[in-house]
């Protein structure tokens, strides 16, 4: 038997994992503080339409039509995200710790969890059935729902326990470290890694250049 309770869910609840290994309530969280131009503080509309956009969840056609309509209740979706992006920040502060969410934590979790998983529907597919949200919500209840259930996601899965900080000098990017050998230092080989193994590299040379100059110059 399949011990994840989400297995079968894995296209719907996380359809994009290669990005930040596909877990949404981790990149949520990476908007805390916001020190990268490319991570939006999510005080706005606009900011949380760009997040969505970003991770792929949202599309260019969805978060115009979004912007072109200005909803009334901005406040209310700006403080409703906010909210889950502060539940994100205590979970990846667990894991971080090694220790479980505090019970209110999880407490507020079931109840967003709750209300994401009614608008979940089992329906008829060429293969049989699967997993799809209800078609009749918006993009942005799409957004809020795919985000809690990806920490759910992680908390069933026991990920949670493998998030990291990135170690790179000028990024603290949280990541799922999903190596074999756990022990992943980057959020991203093509940045951060890349970045540090130059600076490696060129202070290796440095070292090099100033015991070749003290020998040559020796007596």
């Amino acid at each position: 038997m399949n011990n994840r309770p989400f297995a079968q869910m894995e296209a719907l609840l996380l359809p994009q994992r290669e990005l930040w290994d596909g877990a949404y309530g981790v990149a949520i969280a990476n908007t805390v503080h916001a020190q990268r131009v490319d991570r939006p503080p999510l005080s706005s509309l606009d900011d949380i339409l760009t997040w969505g956009e970003r991770v792929h969840i949202l599309t260019g056609a969805e978060t115009a039509a979004i912007r072109s309509q200005s909803p009334a209740n901005t406040d209310a979706i700006v403080a409703s995200f906010n909210e889950i992006r502060s539940l994100a920040e205590a979970i990846v502060l667990a894991g971080r710790l090694r220790r479980q969410p505090r019970s209110h934590e999880t407490e507020q979790l079931n109840h967003l969890f709750s209300r994401a998983m009614a608008t979940v529907r089992v329906l008829p597919d060429s293969q049989g059935y699967r997993f799809v949200l209800n078609p009749e919500r918006d993009a942005l209840d799409r957004l809020a729902q795919l985000t809690i259930l990806s920490l759910a996601d992680l908390l069933t899965t026991g990920l949670f326990l493998r998030i990291r900080i990135c170690q790179a000098r000028d990024c603290d990017l949280a990541f799922v470290d999903r190596s074999r050998g756990h022990g992943r230092r980057w959020c991203d080989m093509e940045t951060c890694g890349h970045e540090q193994k130059m600076r490696r590299l060129k202070a290796r040379r440095r070292a090099y250049d100033r015991v070749f100059k003290q020998g040559l110059l020796s007596p």
